[in-house]
C-alpha cells in the first residue's frame, strides 16, 4: 500500500509523463493500481529514464548488472532513440534467460508499444519468446489477448472492451494484464480508442450497454486521452435515435462537466479539435451530425423544461398547453435548431426546481429590468429568430442576421430588448388571442419567412 499512498501523494505534482507521443496521459495512480493487481509494472519518469539511458548507450551491454539491464529492457521503447540499445539489451536477455529480464520487457512492450516503428515486430517476438514456456500467467494472456502479435493486438482488446457485459473494460484490462485502466498504457491506450469506434459504429439502443461502461470508467479517471473517439461513442449511435431520458441525462452530465458545452464554449475547451479530428475519420458534415446530437439533446431539455415549469405554475393552464403544444410541434419535427431560456429573476428558481426534479440540467440566461416572474424563449427556426414569453406578452420575430436580434446563450437580456415593438422591415410582433387565432398566425409568419410548415396549423394564413 506503500506504493498507492505515495503515488496519490503524486499524482497532483506529476500528473502527465510517459510517452513520447499521444496519448500522453501516465498518471501514477494507474500504475500504483495495475501494480495491485499483478499486471503490467510502474513506468519510469522521463526525468530518470533519459539521462539513464543516454549512459547506457555508451558501453556494453554485458557490462550492465542485471538491474540495469531489466531497466533497460523496460524503459529503452520509450523513444526510437533507444531502440538499438533495447535490442542489445535483448540479446543478452535471449542469452541468459531470467524471469526478471523478461517481466522487464513485457512490461516495456506494453507500457510504450512503439507500434508505427520498425522494431515493434522484433520485440514483440521477443516478447513471446521469453513468455513461452514458463507457464505462467503471461502466456495464457498473450494467446487470449493477442498480446504479442501488434497488428491484432489493439483490436483483440478493443473487442472484450466494446461488450456489453458489466465492467468490460476493467476487466479487459485487468484479464490482459495491463491494469486496472486502459490508460496506464500505451496498448491500453490503443486498445481504448479502438473500442470507442466500436460502440460509435452500435446504432440506437444496442449502444447503451456499452456506452454504461465507457461512461462507468471515464467517471473514474481524473485524466482520459482521445475526447474526440469518446465523443464519437458517445453520441454516434443516437443521430437517428434518441436514448431513454436517463441514459441521455448520463452522456450529457459527462460531456458537459469534462468536455464543455459546445454552444457556450465552441471554441473553448476541446471541441474545436475534437470536430476537426472527427471530421478527419468521417468527412465535415457527418462530423457535425455526431456533435449535433448534443446540441439536439440541449434545445430539447431548454424547451420542454421551461414550457413544463410555466404549465405548473400559471393560472391559465389551457391557453399555455395550446402554446406549448404549438412550439413543440417544431421542436418534434426537428426544426427548432436552437434555443435558450431567458428567466425571470424570481422565475428562475423555480424553472431550476422543475428541471431538478426531471434530472435534467438547464443552462439559461437572466432577464433584467423587467418583471421578475416572466421569463421568456429565444429560439431558432430557420433563418428566424423567435422570443416568446411566459406571460401575455407579444411573440418577437426577426431575421436571424438582424444585428438588433437578441443573441443566444447570453447570461444577461434587457428586458425592453426582448420586449421591443419597434424594428427594421424583418422584425415582427404578434399577439397571442384568447380564441387561439394566433397559432394560424404564428404559422403563417413562420412559414413565410422558413419555408417550414406547421406540424398541425400547416402554412396558417395571416
Amino acid at each position: 500500500m506503500n506504493r498507492l499512498r505515495e503515488a496519490i501523494e503524486l499524482t497532483e505534482g506529476i500528473a502527465r509523463h510517459g510517452f513520447p507521443k499521444p496519448p500522453t496521459v501516465l498518471p501514477h495512480i494507474h500504475h500504483a493500481f495495475a501494480l495491485m493487481g499483478g499486471g503490467v509494472g510502474d513506468a519510469e519518469g522521463h526525468e530518470q529514464l533519459i539521462p539513464f539511458l543516454r549512459e547506457c548507450a555508451k558501453r556494453p551491454v554485458s557490462d550492465l548488472r542485471r538491474s540495469d539491464l531489466n531497466r533497460v529492457l523496460k524503459g529503452a521503447w520509450c523513444d526510437a532513440e533507444f531502440d538499438e540499445l533495447g535490442f542489445n539489451a535483448i540479446d543478452r536477455a535471449l542469452q541468459d534467460e531470467r524471469s526478471s529480464s523478461a517481466r522487464s520487457l513485457v512490461d516495456g512492450y506494453l507500457l510504450y508499444f512503439p507500434s508505427g516503428r520498425p522494431g515493434i515486430e522484433p520485440l514483440a517476438n521477443a516478447c513471446c519468446r521469453l513468455a513461452q514456456g514458463r507457464g505462467d500467467h503471461w502466456q495464457r494472456r498473450a494467446e487470449r489477448f493477442d498480446l504479442f502479435e501488434p497488428l491484432r493486438a489493439p483490436d483483440t482488446l478493443a473487442s472484450g472492451m466494446a461488450e456489453d457485459k458489466a465492467g468490460a473494460f476493467g476487466a479487459t484490462c485487468s484479464e490482459a494484464g495491463l491494469g486496472a485502466s486502459p490508460f496506464a498504457t500505451r496498448l491500453g491506450q490503443l486498445a481504448f480508442s479502438a473500442a470507442c469506434l466500436k460502440i460509435a459504429s452500435k446504432k440506437g439502443a444496442s449502444a447503451v450497454a456499452s456506452q454504461e461502461n465507457l461512461l462507468e470508467l471515464l467517471l473514474r479517471e481524473e485524466y482520459f486521452d482521445d475526447a474526440a473517439n469518446i465523443v464519437r461513442a458517445l453520441l454516434e449511435p443516437w443521430v437517428d435515435d434518441s436514448p431513454a431520458p436517463t441514459h441521455r441525462q448520463a452522456i450529457m452530465a459527462f460531456l458537459l462537466d469534462r468536455v464543455a458545452d459546445p454552444r457556450l464554449f465552441p471554441r473553448k475547451q476541446k471541441w474545436t479539435p475534437i470536430r476537426t479530428h472527427i471530421a478527419v475519420q468521417t468527412g465535415p458534415e457527418r462530423a457535425d451530425e455526431i456533435i449535433s446530437v448534443l446540441r439536439r439533446w440541449l434545445t430539447e431539455v431548454a424547451m420542454r423544461t421551461f414550457f413544463r415549469a410555466i404549465a405548473e405554475t400559471t393560472d391559465r393552464r389551457d391557453q399555455w398547453n395550446q402554446r406549448q403544444q404549438f412550439w413543440l410541434a417544431y421542436l418534434d419535427a426537428g426544426v427548432v435548431s436552437d434555443a435558450w431560456p431567458a428567466l425571470g429573476p424570481r422565475a428562475k428558481n423555480q424553472i431550476r426546481s422543475v428541471a431538478r426534479s426531471q434530472g435534467e440540467r438547464l443552462d439559461h440566461g437572466e432577464t433584467q429590468n423587467g418583471p421578475p416572474s416572466s421569463s421568456s424563449l429565444i429560439m431558432d427556426i430557420g433563418d428566424l429568430r423567435i422570443a416568446e414569453w411566459s406571460d401575455n406578452g407579444m411573440c418577437r420575430f426577426w431575421s436571424g442576421s438582424n444585428q438588433d436580434a437578441p443573441e443566444l446563450y447570453k447570461s444577461y437580456y434587457d428586458n425592453d430588448v426582448l420586449r421591443t415593438t419597434t424594428g427594421k422591415k424583418d422584425f415582427e410582433a404578434l399577439r397571442h388571442d384568447a380564441g387561439g387565432m394566433w397559432a394560424f398566425r404564428f404559422a403563417a409568419l413562420v412559414y413565410a419567412r422558413t419555408g417550414v410548415a406547421h406540424p398541425k396549423y400547416g402554412r396558417g394564413f395571416r
